[in-house]
């Protein structure tokens, strides 16, 4: 009871747990019963999809028939055979006699990015139950894979029983995660199929033999993520598993600013499906000459503007592509924002310079936040060479194979950066263009402030459209799953549900927030990262038919806001705000 008491709170109150009680319907019998031990019941159980999977996965397992290492690269392969081997059977099966096309390449990759999905679950028991497994350091006269081929038959001699009763949670989570997986996959396939004559006009030439898939190019929500799909000719289409109503809505604003300011800022084609898309990949390319720096800061400085009277946020390095002379934003879901009522009472002032301003963008750095510079949108302009803690495996499938944390250099940017003669340009050398990009986005805003609040403007295509709401920064949440895969919580249930209870933490003064913990719980379980949608003209968040109330402007109110409250002393501001940012 103390270890759950202090995952809700810290000081481990007694109040902020009656609190937390009484949101999660929770009372003292109900909590006498989840501490209790488990009982075996008589009653038929109707077992999850998971349990299923992973009896026919194990089905398949034969000790005796050990892959070799084909992946010597591979940390534990055999040990995740089982599972890849499944989904390869299942998905051909699934895609049948469709007219996909895959290369020995692509499959390899579907394959690897299950492999990789697995591992990232279960290394942490893999490599704590080596490093315990009888004598894993092979005598001169011994093959140097000799106990390590010893703790592969172990584990797959009883079809992982042996692992399994010890981490019931690792087996959940590794079934979960190749049934999603096959799924996912299996429903991108058909919908490629099924789109083939769109995608042909979007590229402009036929879809032919897919080559490559870059998998997990974001997030991955409810069981699915953006993907890139690279065909024999070497064109390039995105999937998107969300519609692109917002980037329709973004498309022809920018077509309304570029007619407006004589300019000649970039978008991208799309094929909104409404349950998924098709969108025209963006080239990072160099830039022929200075003038086109100078072009690309100033439209930077547009953008900048755009996304500032939008409400965007979580415009982070990834989310920005210098295509030439001109930047790119290429992710829509939070480019309009609704307004929210503060969960904490408790005001923090750091928020407080940030919320509402250009920083809210995440397209420049930010002074004093706990985050290095370079992962804002345009980069950091310092460029100090940052060291991180990265996990290394070394001596690979090898009796002396180990998991070790090494320093390396963090990369200081990606494709968000203008680029000339094999030079990177940065943001602080090119102030006066940048600053210069923002006034004039922003004066147009001014002189043109009745007319876009008018049902003729295009701010009017934002309205009904479907967005994520941004309920906590992703990294909590990666974090908390990564914390979830360590031995102690997947070897014990209750542990790992008490201690998934952490999220209750930036709750304790906040009310109707049972809803929301409930899908993060929810979404957790299933090794995703947490997302929820809402309409842009809705003014309160809906979960399990129950509305929340954390609204206190719909997106589409606080856009129109932003836009009212235009003047020139907030200008003066923003621009006092991006001087004193530019730099770092």
């Amino acid at each position: 009871m103390d270890y759950w008491k202090k995952n809700i709170s810290t000081e481990k109150s007694d109040t902020s747990f009656n609190k937390y009680s009484s949101a999660n319907k929770l009372d003292d019998s109900s909590i006498s019963l989840m501490l209790s031990d488990i009982s075996c019941s008589e009653e038929n159980v109707a077992y999850p999809a998971w349990i299923n999977l992973l009896k026919d996965v194990l089905n398949r397992v034969d000790a005796n028939v050990i892959p070799d290492a084909t992946h010597p690269e591979a940390a534990f392969y055999q040990l995740f055979f089982p599972f890849i081997d499944y989904f390869s059977e299942k998905l051909q099966e699934n895609i049948g006699s469709s007219a996909v096309h895959l290369s020995s390449d692509a499959i390899a990759q579907l394959n690897t990015g299950l492999y990789d999905g697995l591992f990232s679950i279960a290394h942490p028991v893999l490599f704590h139950e080596f490093n315990e497994f009888p004598g894993n350091a092979s005598p001169a006269n011994l093959p140097d894979d000799f106990y390590y081929k010893k703790f592969v038959f172990a584990v797959l001699s009883n079809q992982f029983r042996c692992l399994f009763d010890k981490y019931p949670l690792l087996a959940r989570r590794l079934a979960t995660k190749t049934y999603r997986y096959l799924d996912f996959i299996t429903t991108l396939l058909q919908r490629f199929d099924k789109d083939k004559g769109e995608l042909a006009r979007l590229l402009q030439t036929g879809p032919e033999l897919i080559t490559k898939f870059e998998l997990n190019s974001g997030d991955q929500h409810h069981g699915a993520s953006t993907v890139i799909i690279e065909f024999e000719n070497a064109e390039k289409v995105i999937y998107k598993p969300v519609n692109s109503g917002i980037t329709n809505a973004y498309n022809q604003l920018i077509s309304w600013l570029n007619q407006s300011l004589n300019e000649e800022l970039k978008t991208f084609r799309v094929i909104d499906k409404k349950d998924y898309s098709w969108l025209q990949f963006v080239n990072h390319s160099p830039c022929a000459n200075r003038n086109d720096i100078r072009r690309y800061y100033e439209r930077a400085g547009v953008l900048l503007g755009i996304a500032y009277f939008l409400n965007a946020n979580d415009f982070h390095l990834e989310n920005i592509i210098a295509a030439g002379d001109c930047p790119v934003l290429i992710d829509h879901e939070t480019i309009v924002t609704p307004k929210l009522k503060t969960l904490d009472t408790e005001e923090r002032n750091t928020d407080n310079a940030i919320l509402g301003t250009v920083l809210e963008t995440g397209l420049i750095p930010i002074k004093g936040l706990n985050i290095a510079s370079q992962l804002f949108g345009f980069g950091s302009s310092l460029l100090t060479p940052e060291s991180i803690p990265a996990l290394k495996i070394k001596n690979t499938n090898k009796d002396t194979m180990t998991l070790v944390t090494e320093m390396v250099t963090a990369k200081q940017y990606k494709n968000n950066k203008p680029v000339l003669n094999g030079t990177v340009h940065h943001l602080s050398d090119y102030q006066t263009e940048f600053t210069l990009g923002f006034q004039r986005l922003y004066e147009l805003i001014l002189s043109n402030k009745a007319y876009l609040l008018s049902d003729n403007s295009p701010i009017r295509n934002f309205c009904n459209v479907k967005i994520r709401f941004v309920n906590r920064p992703t990294l909590v949440y990666h974090k908390i799953l990564r914390m979830l895969d360590q031995p102690q919580y997947l070897s014990d249930a209750t542990k790992y549900g008490i201690r998934m209870e952490i999220l209750a933490k930036a709750y304790r003064k906040a009310e109707n927030w049972s809803p929301i913990i409930d899908s993060e719980r929810e979404q957790l379980l299933a090794n995703d990262i947490p997302a929820f949608y809402m309409n842009t003209c809705d003014s309160h968040l809906t979960l399990a038919d129950t509305k929340i109330d954390l609204i206190k402007l719909s997106a589409i109110e606080n856009l129109y806001t932003k836009i009212r409250n235009a003047s020139h002393e907030d200008y003066l501001r923003q621009i006092e705000i991006i001087t004193s940012n530019i730099g770092l």
